[in-house]
């Protein structure tokens, strides 16, 4: 993904977290890929879910 993508389109879109940008990444889950992939799968589904990527 390249540019400024909002929350919203995001939200509409079915994404991948892997293709988010490092900074769209911490802008949008507030955390480092590492730190965000070091959580129990179901802390990264209600991580996810808060920010509608889900």
């Amino acid at each position: 993904m390249t540019g400024e993508v909002g929350l919203c389109q995001l939200s509409n879109m079915n994404i991948n977290l892997a293709y988010l940008s490092v900074e769209e990444f911490e802008s949008v889950l507030g955390m480092t890929k590492e730190e965000f992939y070091k959580l129990p799968k179901w802390k990264q589904d209600l991580t996810k879910k808060k920010v509608d990527l889900f």
